[in-house]
């Protein structure tokens, strides 16, 4: 399962046709955090005084085309949890999107975060009370704020028609559209007669007697202090579902229960206050990581850092490591992706180069003194566990701290973080270790075993899915491209329940990148590693020659075993990998204990 497809499963359990901007954010930060461990099926752990054992994961054999693109295969019971987590990430309230009178800015479902302490503001908030209407129903702009960016705004519809407040939700982007690769848009706006881009799309959603919903509109150009924000907003049509009805996880599989065809105008002003926010230089620097300048508005915080790019490329953006920004008083601020905090696209760095990036998160609460922005190497609290180049696990430690005091203006590096029981690590090391490259054992690097369902065909078509035809897998990185003389040994418990030779053998299939093994109860899959600097660091590139995959095809009743080893006893299964020539044992699973860099205890208590 990929991760459109995991995305669709989501938003299938959904009341709303796509996922917001907030969703999918969440989305790419839960997915991100568990992709260890679909990917490796052992990196993501947790500690017992016994040792590591391993999480319950399921995933599919690695496509072979790098040192982290594989493609994740989930069991209908995998999936199911991995939803659970998605979708309790990603939307902590359905309701979120439904403000109460004045309250619009409480619960917001905006660009994650963005917005989100503008009700701790004192007359902020302007009053419009516009409405406008057709025969089906009425529309009233209630409420509305512009800092200069954004324009934030309540709707409300109300309706005496029995069939429209049937609905559960009304939206204006139901459709989808081929020819536009997104959901057709059946709203316009403009501001000052000029078009704008909407960043939260128009949603309805049933509270008692009426739809309430949260909107808002990217300003074409930052507005002046007292600026007139006169505003054309034009309602198409809306549609949707009744309570009950689930949106199918595919596009235009569901058709509307409730339509509003006939558009409504709503034209208003809104005044620009900027008078809260501020700006500034900061010019700080520790251990290569400067904290150039900031941006506070009471919608959105900014820090500009500039420090060296850390790794790879996800989703085409480069690896900024994980930059967070919390108050005074502990308060973490959300993180605001998008236009708000947008990267240098990956085509203009490579690891190592100094790199100016803003991150951007939601305003802080009115009264807030101080802001501090920590740079880690990834996402803290035990979220994002990763492989190390000595074959262990690393988590989160600190680059760097700044403290900015918002009254002032003036910033200073500190150390709060070892309150937090955090471990600073100087970028450079960081940068230095990587470019070191793995640490081979025995020309052996990174054994890792998975469970999916599936087997490997000919070159032709990689793999095919079977229904509970459970396969075991393991596979390792090697730092020559001369034949290894190995052998995987798979057990169950105290008995040998399989050996599979890695070498090439007289009916092997010749690949574009090596050979694979086809057997009735096995198959091997070993390929030349053909990694890019940009993407997976300087030291696996020059390293990392070849990748070696054995497969053990289970039969159904083997496959219900595997499927209790991940659930239940860990110990019931384990694997070697050998030399077959001398019978040398390279790598024993059960007596391994993997190293563990920069995780604290609490993160691993859950």
């Amino acid at each position: 399962m990929n991760d459109h497809e995991i995305r669709e499963l989501v938003k299938s359990e959904l009341p709303y046709p796509q996922l917001t901007d907030r969703a999918n954010i969440a989305f790419e930060k839960a997915y991100l955090a568990l992709r260890p461990c679909a990917e490796r099926g052992d990196a993501r752990r947790q500690a017992s005084e016994e040792g590591w054992k391993e999480e319950a994961v399921f995933s599919k054999a690695r496509k072979h085309r790098g040192l982290r693109t594989m493609a994740v295969s989930l069991s209908s019971v995998a999936a199911a949890f991995l939803f659970l987590v998605l979708l309790n990430s990603a939307f902590p309230a359905l309701a979120e999107s439904i403000p109460g009178l004045g309250g619009i800015f409480r619960t917001l479902n905006y660009k994650f975060g963005l917005g989100s302490n503008l009700p701790t503001y004192e007359n902020l908030i302007q009053p419009v009370n516009v409405t406008s209407g057709s025969k089906s129903c009425e529309i009233t702009v209630r409420e509305a704020y512009s800092e200069g960016e954004n324009i934030f705004l309540s709707l409300q519809l109300k309706s005496a028609d029995e069939g429209i407040n049937s609905a559960k939700w009304l939206s204006t982007v139901y459709h989808y559209d081929e020819a536009l690769e997104g959901y057709r848009k059946e709203y316009s706006a403009a501001v000052n007669g000029e078009q704008a881009e909407m960043t939260k799309e128009i949603i309805f959603t049933k509270e008692g007697e009426i739809f309430e919903c949260a909107a808002v509109i990217r300003l074409p150009h930052e507005a002046a202090e007292g600026e007139k924000l006169h505003v054309e907003l034009q309602i198409d049509a809306l549609r949707g579902l009744r309570e009950g009805t689930v949106m199918r996880a595919y596009p235009n599989e569901t058709t509307p229960e409730v339509e509003i065809t006939e558009p409504v105008l709503l034209s208003f002003d809104v005044t620009a206050d900027t008078s809260r926010n501020t700006q500034g230089e900061a010019g700080v620097t520790v251990d290569s990581v400067a904290f150039e300048s900031y941006e506070s508005t009471p919608s959105c915080f900014r820090a500009t850092l500039s420090y060296p790019c850390i790794g790879g490329v996800v989703y085409d953006f480069p690896d900024f490591g994980w930059v967070e920004a919390h108050t005074e008083d502990g308060t973490l601020l959300d993180r605001v992706s998008g236009k708000d905090g947008a990267s240098p696209s990956a085509e203009e760095l490579s690891v190592g180069d100094t790199v100016t990036h803003t991150a951007s998160f939601s305003g802080v609460p009115e009264g807030t003194r101080q802001v501090i922005i920590t740079l880690y190497n990834n996402q803290p609290r035990g979220e994002s566990i990763g492989d190390w180049v000595d074959g262990g696990v690393i988590g989160s430690c600190v680059f760097a701290e700044f403290t900015l005091d918002l009254e002032t203006g003036e910033a200073a590096a500190t150390e709060n973080y070892v309150e937090e029981g955090y471990e600073k690590l100087p970028i450079q090391e960081y940068l230095e270790i990587l470019k070191a490259g793995p640490e081979f054992q025995n020309h052996v690097f990174l054994p890792t075993a998975s469970f999916g369902y599936g087997r490997l065909t000919g070159p032709d078509e990689e793999y095919v899915e079977e229904e509970m035809q459970g396969e075991w897998t393991v596979s390792f990185y090697a730092d020559t491209e001369e034949p290894l003389p190995l052998e995987v040994e798979f057990h169950w418990g105290d008995e040998i329940a399989l050996t599979i030779p890695l070498q090439e053998q007289e009916d092997s299939i010749p690949t574009d990148t090596g050979y694979r093994t086809l057997r009735e109860e096995w198959g091997v899959n070993v390929d030349n590693c053909v990694l890019e600097k940009e993407q997976f660091g300087l030291g696996y590139v020059d390293s990392i020659k070849r990748e070696y995959t054995a497969c053990f095809y289970l039969n159904r009743e083997q496959s219900l075993k595997q499927h209790f080893w991940h659930y239940g006893d860990p110990e019931l299964m384990s694997y070697r990998i050998l030399n077959a020539e001398t019978g040398e044992v390279v790598f024993d699973h059960e007596n391994y204990e993997r190293p563990i860099h920069y995780i604290r205890p609490q993160d691993l208590e859950e």
